[in-house]
Formats: structure tokens, sequence, C-alpha cells
């Protein structure tokens, strides 16, 4: 649904003559019983992972690196994490794996950093 919207939005800004590039950050997200599903960026060719969380649990969220760079995040009841990931992958900012892994690191504290220095693109 988001991709339909965004894809809208395209459209229209183009129809009004506003030449702007597509892009977004893909994504997708499932409900299935009690487990919620949430996927943001390309995990194809990553060189690092890190977990957060705990897979035993069923509360955890994969991220995954290449070249230091954070390319995608999956999370399974983790929606926080994922709001975060999304946010920071589309200002191509990345924690350090170490800092992903670590619970305790706040990831919107980037997010806010991110903020304050101007770097979010208005339509986030």
């Amino acid at each position: 649904m988001q991709n339909a919207q965004d894809q809208a939005k395209a459209a229209g800004l183009a129809i009004a003559g506003a030449r702007a590039p597509y892009e977004s950050v893909p994504r997708f997200w499932s409900d299935q019983y009690d487990v919620k599903l949430q996927i943001v960026g390309l995990a194809g060719q990553y060189d690092r992972q890190a977990v957060r969380g705990s897979v035993d649990d069923g509360r955890f969220s994969v991220f995954y690196f290449r070249q230091g760079r954070l390319v995608a995040v999956d999370s399974v009841n983790r929606p926080g994490e994922q709001m975060a990931a999304r946010r920071l992958i589309a200002a191509g900012i990345s924690p350090a794996p170490e800092q992903a892994a670590d619970a305790s690191f706040d990831l919107k504290s980037l997010v806010t950093a991110g903020d304050k220095a101007g770097a979010w693109r208005a339509d986030l």
C-alpha cells in the first residue's frame, strides 16, 4: 500500500511539472497470527549482520551491513526498531554493527541527530 501511495505522489508531481526522481526505500510487512514481520531495504548483498533482541522469544531484528553501511533490517515483533531503521536507511545514516546489536543503544538518538542536522527528506 505504501508503494502505491508513494508512486501516486510521484505521478502527481510529474503531472504538475515538478520533475523529481522517485526515491523510496523498499519495504514490506506481513502480519501472521501473533507475528509481525517487517522488512526495510535490500539485504541481498551484505557482508555483516547484527541481531538485536531475542530470537528465542520471537522479538528480534536483524541488521544487515555492506561495507559498514546499513542496507536492510528484518524485524519480527519490533516495530519501533523498524521505524527507526527506515528513517536511518533513507537518510544514509548507519549505526555501528555493535550499536545495532546492543538493545540498550537508542537507535532513535541517531534519528534525532539526523533530524537536527536537517538530513531528513520532507516526505518521510
